[in-house]
């Protein structure tokens, strides 16, 4: 069985793959699509914070896991920055609406809490200051426990 942490960034991608959102492609990775397949959203988790619930046998741990949504879209060419910002505001809305504690539940009934925590939003420009594409991420916390030992089971 694969980690928890794997098993809630699946889940996530799922709901957002399934979601009739005009992001396109879903993948689950950090690292960005080489095709140009813009717009699209990249499901990963950059890290997490574990304590230990219990100081009895067995050790329970409540995580905090970052979950990162980060969608990027292709500027368009005639310089029309309130068309841009409108369409960053509208698909972070998007996202916002699919994912949710509520729907993560669904499939994860385990899962303690999930929480926006903070948007970004960047126009990414390249050496000749020249703007390449739009980002907007998303950083959510999903709480989840586990016992020691086990990190590829929920509790």
């Amino acid at each position: 069985m694969a980690h928890a942490r794997q098993q809630i960034r699946e889940a996530a991608a799922a709901l957002l793959k399934a979601a009739p959102i005009t992001w396109g492609l879903v993948f689950e990775t950090r690292i960005p699509s080489a095709r140009s397949v813009m717009p699209y959203l990249m499901v990963f988790a950059d890290g997490e914070a574990a304590d230990a619930s219990t100081v009895s046998l067995p050790g329970i741990y409540l995580r905090d896991l970052n979950l990162i949504v980060a969608g990027r879209l292709r500027l368009p060419g005639n310089n029309d920055t309130e068309t841009i910002e409108d369409r960053m505001d509208a698909l972070a809305a998007e996202v916002e609406t699919t994912l949710t504690f509520a729907a993560l539940l669904a499939t994860l009934p385990q899962l303690k809490r999930l929480r926006l925590t903070n948007t970004e939003i960047t126009v990414v420009i390249d050496d000749q200051e020249v703007p390449q594409y739009a980002e907007v991420t998303l950083s959510f916390v999903a709480r989840y426990a586990t016992a020691e030992g086990l990190p590829e089971t929920l509790i």
